[in-house]
């Protein structure tokens, strides 16, 4: 036990080092793409293909026919607070540069990644209790394209899972 512990502690040692120096993705370095930007290879559409966002529940709006479903619209950040990514006026304003994506739909509350046919991995903040993960709905696909502008609307019922145990 004594030796596991000091492993874990050796490790989150050098996790530490090696965020120390990391730079946040705002400002002029900021190179993420969108899923169907000419510079995405084949192998980061797999691995976005792989991950996921987490929505409550209730934030669910399914179809009459129960094959497809909505999700809210908006780059709403925190839902407590109402905020979001800063506009270009609003980045201005504060003399800031412009926030790329600030635009696009944020429904989730956390993200994840898939680890085996019937697995994902999230923080460990996102889901805390068997009742968070009963209220929750993992949704794969959801990546803005040319083709789909609005990636929060008419989601495929067939991407969308519910969370079964912790």
């Amino acid at each position: 036990m004594e030796e596991t512990l000091n492993q874990i502690g050796r490790e989150s040692l050098l996790l530490r080092q090696s965020f120390a120096d990391a730079k946040a993705i705002y400002g002029p370095t900021d190179d993420r793409r969108n899923y169907d930007s000419p510079r995405v290879t084949a192998a980061q559409r797999r691995a976005a293909d792989a991950t996921v966002i987490l929505v409550k529940l209730s934030d669910l709006t399914i179809s009459p026919d129960a094959k497809s479903c909505d999700l809210p619209g908006g780059n709403i950040l925190d839902s407590a607070t109402g905020r979001g990514l800063c506009t270009p006026q609003q980045a201005a304003k504060l003399g800031k540069p412009r926030e790329a994506f600030y635009d696009e739909p944020n429904p989730g509350f956390c993200s994840g990644f898939r680890i085996a046919h019937d697995r994902i991995a999230t923080a460990g903040h996102c889901i805390r209790t068997q009742a968070d993960c009963e209220n929750t709905r993992v949704v794969f696909g959801f990546y803005k394209t040319v083709a789909n502008p609005h990636p929060e609307k008419n989601i495929s019922m067939d991407n969308v899972y519910a969370c079964k145990r912790i």
